[in-house]
Formats: C-alpha cells, structure tokens, sequence
C-alpha cells in the first residue's frame, strides 16, 4: 500500500489531503481490482482540482516565490489523471503502475511541494 500522506500543520491543507488520500486509496484499489473506477477518478479529479485551486489562492496571497513551480506539479498532476481518465473512457485498461501512480503523487507532493508551502504560509498567520 503507499505511503501515508504527511500531516503538515494547516487545517486546510490537511482536510483536503486526507480527502484526496481516501480517495486515491479507494481509486487505486478499484484499478488493480479490475473493479468500475470512473466514479472514482471524476471525483478525484474534482476534489484534486479544488485543492489546488486553494493552494494556488494562498500562494497568491502570500507571494509566494516557489509558485511557477508548483503550479508546474499541478498542471502535470491533472494532465496525467486526464490521460488515465482518457483510457478508462475508451475502455483501454489501466496498468497497475499507472494505478499506483494516481496515488503517489499525492504523499510525494504533499511531503516535498506542500510542506515547503505550509512552512511559509504558518509564518505567515493571516494566510491560514
């Protein structure tokens, strides 16, 4: 099973990511079981974009000088669930790899990306 998502100390931040983490969870245990799966990645997809469209408000607000980059991991999360939902939509199987993946990127980012946003943000009291 993958790794746990980081708790990071923003009530926020955190709410969203143990959302995301059940769900990704329950995603990736549909793919490898074969199991019906769109369901699960439109709300996946609906929730990741709404958390991010939350962080991308914080950053704005904070100025924060890392915001380019992280935007960059968003944009490349969504179009990699885009493609996965591209192959479930034409009936073409996902690979368990791929499966993995749709819920890695989650702990990953949120250990490296996140962290370091939530360390500037909790300087910051008014952003929280």
């Amino acid at each position: 099973m993958p790794r746990r998502v980081p708790v990071l100390g923003h009530d926020l931040i955190d709410r969203q990511h143990r959302r995301l983490d059940a769900l990704g969870r329950r995603l990736q245990s549909a793919l490898i079981a074969g199991r019906p799966a769109r369901a699960l990645l439109t709300a996946l997809l609906r929730d990741t974009r709404r958390h991010f469209a939350s962080e991308e408000r914080l950053m704005r607000r904070l100025r924060y000088p890392e915001m380019a980059g992280h935007v960059a991991l968003h944009d490349g999360v969504i179009a990699d669930m885009l493609r996965v939902r591209g192959l479930l939509k034409s009936g073409l199987p996902v690979h368990r790899r791929q499966a993995e993946q749709m819920h890695e990127w989650l702990a990953h980012h949120a250990s490296e990306a996140d962290r370091n946003l939530v360390a500037q943000l909790m300087r910051r009291p008014s952003t929280h």
